[in-house]
């Protein structure tokens, strides 16, 4: 169980650390294409922070903790932030590469929460899955 706890809270972090990046490249973007890009953005940011809560809890079912501070979050997760950066390309090209990221380690958790018999998180992981490759569907389309 000790394994599933750590590749579900690894993946819990990647999301949370997503979000953000997500949410602040909404708030910093600069670019002819602001208006389209800066609306896309919220929409992804919003499903994804629409999903942490739901997250947090499934991670409690297994008695495990939550990470509780920005550093727990970033020092658990693969996801790096990039400060300062402002132009779209360079934004979509982030968060494609970090959803990918998301995805491997979603997968990971769902291989786990097979083997350990939590399907209703299995569930829930596939579910994160097809909307992260939904949005990297979505990157891809506008590079």
């Amino acid at each position: 169980m000790d394994e599933l706890n750590k590749a579900v809270t690894k993946a819990f972090a990647n999301t949370f650390v997503y979000y953000y990046k997500a949410h602040a490249f909404h708030w910093n973007l600069r670019d002819k294409d602001f208006p389209e890009f800066h609306g896309f953005f919220g929409d992804l940011w919003e499903e994804v922070f629409e999903a942490v809560d739901p997250f947090a809890e499934k991670i409690r079912t297994l008695q495990t903790d939550v990470p509780s501070t920005m550093g727990q979050l970033i020092a658990l997760a693969n996801i790096i932030e990039q400060p300062n950066v402002i132009a779209k390309d360079l934004m979509v090209a982030e968060l494609l590469s970090d959803g990918e990221t998301i995805i491997n380690s979603l997968r990971e958790a769902y291989n786990l929460c097979d083997l350990y018999g939590k399907f209703g998180f299995e569930n829930f992981l596939a579910e994160r899955i097809d909307a992260h490759e939904k949005h990297n569907w979505m990157l891809r389309s506008s590079m």
